[in-house]
């Protein structure tokens, strides 16, 4: 995407197979790792990793809040990310879409995720997050999926319920 000056920058980054057809993956599952370079694109408006770092299990890094305001969509989706979410996720206020779908996170759903406050899509299914759902206020949330976890409550999100399986 050009600027005013006809520079591009780089605004979108895919990783992965694009679906479950491993074989035209565009990472090495073995070997993979999230940098911290990535967060010299101030431009970034997507980044989605698809099943990069299954062999190579690893938190989801925190310094992921410093991609700043421009990212609007993060999909981390089975990496086999492990740990806890980070609450530095809570910063990144623009995020439309945040899908953590089936990795192994633990712990609890951090309350900085209400920070996002435009977030449409929220996806934490497939995890072993437990304790309750924390009471967060997402006015424009269409999506949430908290299924297969160890979650206990119900969650309102705009004008409609949420209810965990």
């Amino acid at each position: 995407m050009p600027d005013n000056d006809n520079v591009y920058h780089v605004v979108s980054l895919s990783f992965g197979s694009l679906s479950d057809d491993i074989a035209f993956s565009t990472c090495d599952p073995t070997r993979s790792s999230i940098s911290p370079s990535i967060t010299k694109l101030p431009h970034l408006r997507t980044l989605f990793f698809y099943r990069c770092f299954s062999y190579n299990p690893q938190p989801i890094p925190s310094f992921l809040d410093r991609l700043g305001s421009g990212l609007q969509t993060l999909v981390l989706r089975k990496n086999g990310h492990l740990g806890s979410i980070p609450h530095e996720l809570g910063n990144l206020t623009s995020l439309k879409v945040l899908d953590l779908h089936n990795n192994n996170l633990n712990g609890s759903i951090p309350v900085s995720l209400s920070w996002i406050s435009g977030l449409n899509s929220l996806d934490l299914s497939g995890n072993q997050l437990f304790g309750s759902i924390p009471n967060l206020t997402f006015p424009v949330l269409s999506v949430l999926n908290l299924n297969q976890n160890h979650l206990s409550g119900s969650k309102s999100g705009g004008d409609q319920r949420f209810e965990e399986n």
